[in-house]
């Protein structure tokens, strides 16, 4: 009996996966709230919060939650991913990200740092910055610890840190649609 491999590109390709790369919407926070604290295998840090503590984040300038909404042939899967970005220091800052189990294995977490890349490639009004993503090992978030080396990142003992942003090769079976980045450096591949 002869088996035939098939591609996981093309596999992947088939199911006409689309992602919306973009900030969070003040109707959405509640469901940010919500992906942090049931999110246990993809939780970079391991973190909780409450409402509050992400409608303070949500509107404190220099900060920002970014969400994926995501869809495939079958239809709309809702909002899949939430990462909170800090702009106000010399580093992008990310302390938390986290992705939906439902969506494991698809590449939207290097697409979502490929955004974050081109953001830090064009900061409004201010050179290139580094990226500095928060991590802690936790009892469940191992499908999530090669995320930051896979994609360029070197541990520096407290966290993960890319200091010399290059551009980004984004999963190419998926349809991104990247409103995270400025308008010269977002696109839609």
């Amino acid at each position: 009996m002869t088996t035939v491999e098939e591609d996981p590109t093309a596999l992947f390709a088939r199911l006409e996966i689309r992602v919306e790369i973009r900030g969070a919407r003040s109707s959405e926070l509640k469901r940010v709230t919500e992906l942090i604290n049931r999110t246990n295998q993809f939780n970079l840090a391991g973190t909780r919060t409450s409402l509050k503590e992400i409608r303070e984040w949500h509107d404190r300038p220099g900060r920002r939650i970014v969400v994926v909404e995501a869809s495939d042939k079958f239809g709309p899967m809702g909002l899949v991913c939430a990462a909170l970005i800090d702009l106000t220091g010399p580093e992008l800052l990310i302390p938390v990200f986290v992705l939906s189990c439902r969506v494991f294995g698809y590449g939207i977490e290097d697409a979502v740092l490929g955004a974050m890349k081109r953001l830090a490639c064009h900061p409004s009004g201010r050179k290139p910055v580094s990226i500095r993503g928060s991590y802690r090992e936790t009892a469940l978030n191992e499908p999530c610890r090669a995320m930051y080396p896979r994609n360029g990142f070197s541990w520096d003992g407290q966290s993960w840190i890319i200091q010399h942003v290059q551009s980004h090769e984004d999963p190419t079976w998926l349809t991104i649609v990247d409103r995270l980045s400025p308008p010269s450096a977002a696109l839609v591949s």
